[in-house]
């Protein structure tokens, strides 16, 4: 978002809040104003709009900016791997899991291994066998 989607958003906000007094209202200064924009990046004006009009449905006070944001549909995170990178990675966890096999390292933690998940990385570091 741009400094002007997040003017226009305040302006929006004023109008489903009009009973709010001017001297409850947070001045937009160019902080704000990038705070704003840094927690509404990835998302479109109409959506942000639309989070503030679910929010001044439940509540009659100015929202805050963690109050919009809560309101916004979550993002999908569009980084993946490669295939080829999680296949790397799956063959280097069977390699290592054979080694630590021939050496009669535990494979598992709990009570039949008698140590805790900390206890079972920290021995397959000092082996050289975790990932």
């Amino acid at each position: 978002m741009k400094i002007s989607d997040i003017q226009e958003l305040f302006s929006y906000i004023k109008g489903l809040h009009q009973n709010t007094p001017v001297e409850k209202r947070p001045k937009l200064t160019p902080n704000i104003a990038r705070a704003w924009c840094d927690a509404l990046d990835g998302y479109t004006l109409e959506e942000a709009k639309a989070a503030a009009l679910r929010h001044s449905r439940r509540t009659r006070f100015w929202p805050a900016l963690d109050e919009i944001v809560k309101e916004l549909p979550k993002k999908i995170s569009t980084q993946t791997h490669g295939d080829d990178q999680v296949e790397e990675l799956r063959k280097r966890w069977f390699e290592l899991r054979a080694k630590r096999q021939e050496q009669g390292l535990p494979e598992t933690a709990g009570k039949a291994g008698g140590m805790g998940y900390r206890q079972l990385w920290d021995t397959w570091d000092l082996a050289g066998l975790n990932l």
